[in-house]
């Protein structure tokens, strides 16, 4: 059983307008024109578009990600949604359902809603892929099939069916309110997708006035000739098509809002991460002020034992300037402070935020700086 959608077969490229709507929105546009690249070039069933959720422009690939599973290949219908920070914030991943494809229970990382959950997201970094998440994704849908498909007496067809984040409209008005004002007129367009679904809702529209016309006969005969029945049956059977349209509008704003908060909370936590660095980069400014002053005393009194510097002063990853004339405070805390450079160094590479050559660079240097303030502590100390 193969699960197959139209693949375009011309090559892939970024037109001028998409280009400059990227550098304009996103955080770091080459890393997002880059990747996404060579994601249409690998699988030409996707497609590209802007959509604005929110407040919040997204990048939305859409289309289908091949996968083999039991020696048998299938092509899942997915939709990937790339939010303005990336790759700081991980792209979403969502398997798409339809009237005949259903997404199978119990999956291991596809939630029923169709959202894929993995840990990859979880321990997302800014040197992950988007193209290394796709890979991860088609290794699990090979181990364990994430859709399957009904015969076609359970097919259920309805007009508010959702294949994508724009969903239907039920009159043309609303269709040009739906269309986001930053989109240029040429060069980028609605989907098809979006734009069966509008053409079969008119279709069914028209269908169900030309029934009704035609049926009237037969339906006086059937309400005995009583008009307002008549008119309650025409009102009903002409309205269920714009109301059906309006639910659709309901669960656009409700799937738009969704993701928009989704991605508040992930810039909150990324800000409340910097913030805590910077608390506790200014909690340890104070500790060691505090300290710095009762050593200046410790000095005075003791005649300038060490042992009084190596007991007071602690670690802190911030090289500190002394005023004091004692050249004994000075190269003490150098020495100190050496050794906490070296530690924030260590700490700052085990989180990947800095190249290894740098590391290589930086720990030579406080080395150095280290085994100078240790000479001269020495000869102080001897003196």
């Amino acid at each position: 059983m193969v699960f197959k959608s139209p693949r375009n077969k011309e090559a892939i490229t970024f037109k001028s307008d998409l280009d400059k709507l990227i550098k304009r929105h996103f955080y770091d546009e080459l890393i997002v024109c880059n990747d996404v690249t060579d994601v249409l070039k690998k699988y030409k069933s996707l497609s590209v578009a802007l959509d604005r959720i929110g407040g919040e422009v997204v990048l939305n690939l859409k289309g289908t990600l091949p996968y083999t599973h039991a020696n048998v290949e299938y092509h899942c219908p997915i939709g990937i949604t790339i939010g303005t920070l990336y790759p700081k914030t991980p792209p979403l991943f969502k398997v798409i359902s339809s009237g005949t494809i259903r997404i199978a229970t119990n999956h291991p990382c596809v939630a029923k809603n169709g959202n894929i959950v993995m840990a990859y997201f979880d321990k997302w970094s800014a040197r992950c892929t988007v193209m290394d998440a796709i890979n991860l994704v088609l290794g699990e849908f090979n181990k364990q099939s994430p859709i399957y498909q009904v015969g076609q007496l359970e097919q259920v067809i309805t007009l508010t069916e959702v294949v994508s984040p724009r969903l239907t409209i039920s009159s043309e008005k609303k269709i040009n309110e739906c269309i986001p004002d930053w989109m240029p007129d040429s060069g980028l367009s609605l989907d098809s997708t979006y734009n069966d679904i509008h053409d079969g809702i008119k279709d069914a529209h028209k269908n169900i006035k030309r029934s009704i016309v035609e049926s009237k006969p037969q339906l006086l005969v059937d309400y005995d000739c009583d008009i307002t029945k008549y008119d309650l049956h025409k009102c009903i059977m002409e309205e269920w098509v714009p109301l059906c349209a309006d639910i659709g509008l309901a669960l656009k704003r409700q799937y738009s809002d969704k993701l928009y908060l989704s991605s508040q909370i992930r810039q909150m936590n990324y800000h409340t991460t910097i913030l805590d660095d910077v608390a506790d980069y200014f909690g340890r400014v104070n500790k060691l002020a505090s300290q710095i002053k009762q050593l200046e005393v410790d000095v005075d009194a003791t005649s300038g034992k060490e042992d009084i510097y190596s007991e007071s002063l602690e670690s802190f990853y911030n090289q500190v300037v002394i005023t004091d004339k004692d050249p004994r405070i000075k190269a003490i805390t150098a020495e100190l402070s050496a050794d906490s450079m070296i530690e924030l160094v260590n700490t700052t590479f085990k989180r990947k935020r800095i190249s290894t050559k740098d590391y290589i660079q930086y720990i030579r240097r406080l080395s150095t700086e280290r085994f100078i303030a240790m000479y001269q502590r020495r000869q102080l100390s001897a003196a």
